[in-house]
């Protein structure tokens, strides 16, 4: 049985609470919105991190099994408020737009935080090669060559991305990028030989993410900033994601898991990456909750409600889905 790392469910879990918070500030346009968005870079950092610390023997089937993993619970939730769409919100609607949204490349008013789906599969592409990068270049060099060329590269990726030439970005590309070297040389494989450690990349990352809170938030109360500030701005962004993350872990391992705890841990895990699909329609776009009533407490107690039931009903008909899914195909084998 594999072991269970308690401290990412509950990173995992915050992340995709930041994230809902993040679309709550949205909706009133608060600024401070911008801020919790960094959920987005703690999961991209956390999926490279625990994906360098596996081995990929079969590139084909690693990324079938991932796309299903991913697009099941998508493809099931789309199906629905496409449906739903058409009957109660027709003129947001279009032909090009529900089959955007079937190939992942574009979202409906209330869902855009879907375009995740369409990154997050990218960086599953990316993986394999990634490995053998590291594995026939980056093994049998210094650790100072490996981050160099990491930084030539994600810096050719934002020169791409500014000039569009490539439609991804290239700070959120570093997160997951950064997650998976990092990872795979110093827990993975742990070389005696390298000075840097994850524990001292760690310290040195959570003094550059505590830096820049400070200075981004004298920016943003002041107003002033210099040119240069907005081309690091993201890059630091993502660094306080992958500060939060190795900080969190830090944290959340000392945390003693008795029998009570990991199970409530292990609901939040099941039904996390459901309740992220659907959080997003009950508070922006045309079926918002945000403003039911007058009273802003009870509203944002129905939203929660509604993202935990919700999330729960994706889940079991995903998993009926997949029964009736396998026993079609055993039929047809037969």
């Amino acid at each position: 049985m594999k072991e269970k790392f308690y401290d990412i469910t509950i990173i995992r879990f915050g992340a995709m609470s930041f994230i809902v918070i993040c679309h709550m500030l949205q909706f009133y346009d608060m600024n401070l919105a911008w801020w919790f968005n960094v959920g987005v870079e703690v999961f991209l950092f956390m999926s490279g991190y625990l994906y360098g610390l596996k081995r990929i023997r079969e590139p084909i089937g690693w990324l079938k099994h991932n796309f299903i993993k991913i697009l099941t619970d998508y493809w099931v939730y789309i199906f629905i408020i496409s449906v739903i769409y058409i009957v109660f919100a027709r003129e947001v609607l279009s032909a090009r737009d529900m089959v955007g949204m079937f190939f992942t490349m574009s979202q409906y008013k209330g869902v855009t935080h879907l375009w995740y789906v369409n990154f997050i599969l990218l960086c599953y592409l990316l993986t394999p090669i990634l490995q053998y990068i590291y594995d026939k270049v980056f093994d049998t060099k210094s650790e100072w060559f490996m981050w160099t060329v990491v930084c030539i590269s994600i810096g050719v990726l934002y020169l791409m991305y500014q000039y569009h030439v490539w439609m991804y970005s290239a700070s959120r590309l570093m997160c997951y990028i950064v997650g998976y070297f990092l990872a795979k040389r110093y827990v993975a494989q742990k070389k005696e030989y390298d000075f840097l450690s994850e524990s001292k990349i760690t310290k040195v990352i959570l003094i550059i993410s505590g830096l820049w809170i400070v200075i981004r938030a004298v920016v943003e109360q002041t107003g002033g900033r210099i040119n240069i500030y907005d081309i690091v701005k993201p890059f630091l962004h993502g660094i306080t994601g992958m500060g939060l993350f190795l900080g969190g872990r830090v944290i959340f391992a000392k945390i003693t898991m008795d029998e009570r705890k990991k199970k409530v841990l292990n609901i939040l895990d099941k039904y996390s990456y459901d309740m992220y699909i659907v959080h997003q329609i009950f508070i922006l776009g045309p079926f918002s909750l945000m403003e039911l009533t007058g009273n802003i407490v009870f509203n944002i107690v129905l939203i929660v409600i509604c993202i935990i039931v919700s999330a729960v009903c994706l889940r079991k008909l995903v998993e009926m889905s997949t029964i009736m899914v396998k026993k079609i195909a055993l039929r047809l084998q037969t």
